[in-house]
């Protein structure tokens, strides 16, 4: 992508995938974005399958190139007295910190928003916790399964006779990390024209209930509970596929694309009591006809139509959607040893200087040289004794 965030310096204290991928958002649009990792073991996230030959013989995770490539990997150890004076040398060179550690953890090494504003008072503090930095649900532990369960995303999620589903792998862990890239955008914003730093608290939760609005009004203003269910999932002869027909098509239109002339014929299959009481023998007309062709050829009938319809796709057919292709989503990162992998790129797309390139995946400390030496001026004796005292 085009430098538009160069100059813009963050400091990624991140682990795992929310404090990364707010991070990565950054370096992805320019920002010069040092990562802080574990002397030896490296951010957790190193460890994560599926876990690829990166040319050299040397393993790497797939999620992990994904998350950190163009970033500087440094390794510090802040709990030794060298490294936490060095990380406060790196908060005082940075716009923005990002961190993802459970609450209380970094003020227990002196690393609370008072010290940090103390060290720069124009710096922007970034914290992503499961429930955020108040509240008695603060030190709850957590996963993605359960803030999705907590948020009540899930409870809207499945078949209303069965249990409630959830979402896919990390994908809250994703929203929240996008997030906490736009607030510190915000607060950065305030902090040129002010000079004054301040602390970015995102619950995870809340990031969830946030993007769960129509639900949560639905209940608020009418009281209603959205039963779990999708009429609009019906099953064609390879799988299945939303076909939306709670839509301003004209209903005719939309019976000839789906060849169920029945919804045409019968009055009780038509508007409005086709979107009420008989809602249910509506969709298994429906579901009928749509046994008869493929998601593809009903996807092709939809669009002749102007029906919206979406096939469900599988990740394999969406590594080979055509769609993303003609839009170069997906982009090339080089790997330590030299091989290339493929993942998405960023989620827009940039009118003005817009550039594909390579993103190279950084090894563990690759950068310690660069960023404690030359960046913060310490001697080549000095990174020898931090290294030595485990501290690098």
């Amino acid at each position: 992508m085009n430098d538009l965030l160069e100059g813009l310096r963050i400091l990624d204290l991140g682990r795992y995938t929310a404090g990364p991928y707010c991070a990565k958002l950054f370096v992805d649009a320019g920002a010069d974005v040092i990562h802080v990792e574990r002397p030896g073991a490296g951010d957790p996230a190193r460890a994560l399958p599926p876990l690829l030959d990166d040319g050299s013989g040397e393993a790497v995770s797939a999620v992990y190139a994904f998350l950190n490539a163009d970033k500087r990997s440094v390794t510090l150890d802040f709990t030794t007295p060298t490294g936490a004076e060095w990380l406060r040398e790196l908060v005082r060179w940075a716009d923005i910190v990002v961190e993802n550690f459970a609450p209380g953890t970094l003020e227990r090494h002196a690393f609370g928003l008072e010290e940090v504003l103390g060290v720069n008072p124009s710096v922007v503090w970034v914290s992503i916790t499961n429930f955020g930095g108040s509240g008695p649900s603060r030190d709850l532990r957590g996963s993605s399964l359960t803030l999705q369960a907590a948020a009540a995303l899930m409870d809207g999620n499945g078949d209303e006779d069965r249990e409630p589903l959830r979402y896919p792998r990390h994908i809250s862990e994703f929203w929240a990390g996008s997030n906490a890239a736009h607030a510190a955008l915000i607060a950065r914003r305030h902090a040129r024209l002010t000079g004054e730093g301040q602390h970015v608290d995102v619950s995870i939760q809340e990031s969830l209930v946030a993007s769960y609005f129509m639900h949560f009004a639905d209940y608020q203003y009418q009281g209603a509970l959205q039963a779990r269910g999708w009429l609009d999932l019906k099953p064609a002869s390879d799988g299945p596929i939303i076909v939306n027909w709670h839509t301003a098509v004209p209903w005719d239109v939309f019976a000839i694309a789906l060849e169920a002339e029945e919804l045409i014929l019968d009055p009780e299959l038509q508007p409005p009591l086709s979107m009420t009481a008989n809602a249910g023998r509506v969709a298994d007309v429906i579901s009928r006809s749509m046994r008869t062709r493929t998601r593809r050829e009903w996807f092709a009938r939809a669009k002749e139509h102007r029906v919206p319809a979406g096939m469900v796709q599988t990740i394999d057919e969406v590594a080979a959607c055509e769609h993303l292709e003609a839009r170069a989503h997906f982009g090339s990162l080089r790997l330590p040893g030299g091989a290339e992998g493929r993942a998405p790129g960023p989620p827009y797309a940039l009118s003005e200087g817009a550039t594909e390139r390579m993103r190279v995946v950084p090894r563990l400390g690759e950068h310690n040289a660069v960023v404690f030496g030359e960046l913060l001026g310490h001697s080549e004796g000095e990174l020898q004794a931090a290294a030595a005292a485990g501290a690098i």
